[in-house]
């Protein structure tokens, strides 16, 4: 019986914190430049993202570290670009 009722405890608890959780992927062209930045930076303010996937970057993820931890978000995978081959972060 405490079993059981631990583990309903342990799925109501993930569940609420699964509940405001918000994932945005996107294939963004020009991730570096100014504009790039404006997009991203309002959409972080907008929707609040839990989890932000970029695709296609074709840029080193150095270049906007700090821009990225300014937001609140830090680096959890990345696959950086090789030559025309894409590149992905996940923050």
């Amino acid at each position: 019986m405490w079993f059981l009722l631990s583990f309903f405890f342990v799925l109501f608890l993930m569940m609420q914190l699964f509940n405001e959780f918000s994932i945005l992927s996107w294939n963004i062209r020009g991730v570096v430049n100014s504009q790039g930045k404006r997009n991203y930076r309002d959409l972080v303010y907008k929707y609040q993202l839990s989890l932000f996937v970029i695709l296609e970057t074709h840029a080193l993820f150095a270049r906007v570290e700090k821009l990225w931890a300014s937001l609140g978000y830090f680096l959890a995978v990345i696959v950086e670009s090789q030559g025309h081959a894409g590149g992905i972060w996940i923050l």
